[in-house]
């Protein structure tokens, strides 16, 4: 049995969003878990039914995608990048929210900084995306409701 020799601190820093809920990022030893202020269901309804407004936008036209936000495939535990994240499939905190795993490098003297010099900028582009998304999933949900209406059984 080996010991646990990595001694960075447990580090946890709330991102105010502008959706419903704060993000949360925890280092704990060396990984960090970043949770959305999104339930994982609600991100696989937008990605099922409205995957563009998963993309975020930009460039010269306004026509380029510059970051995006996505459900890894099953077995595939999430990723965290300058052009997107993409959340763990069955993984959330206990509220729902998903989530998704970074690891620190062995011996990072500050995880925090690095966690920001490192990701930072994706963590901005996920707060701009997903201050758009309660509105879609709001539209969704009335959406669906709406054809659950129409249909008739009999």
């Amino acid at each position: 049995m080996t010991e646990n020799t990595n001694t960075n601190p447990i580090v946890e820093t709330t991102i105010e969003a502008a959706a419903s809920a704060p993000k949360k990022i925890r280092i704990v030893g060396g990984a960090a878990v970043l949770t959305s202020a999104l339930k994982l269901e609600d991100l696989k309804t937008v990605a099922k039914y409205q995957p563009e407004a998963l993309k975020l936008k930009g460039g010269k036209d306004n026509e380029e995608t510059v970051f995006m936000a996505g459900i890894a495939d099953k077995g595939y535990g999430g990723f965290c990048g300058a052009m997107g994240i993409m959340f763990a499939p069955n993984t959330t905190d206990a509220n729902g929210h998903a989530t998704v795993t970074v690891n620190i490098p062995e011996g990072t003297a500050k995880p925090a900084e690095w966690f920001v010099e490192n990701f930072g900028g994706a963590i901005m582009k996920l707060r701009e995306l997903e201050a758009s998304l309660p509105a879609v999933i709001t539209k969704l949900a009335a959406d669906k409701a709406s054809v659950l209406g129409d249909i008739e059984i009999g």
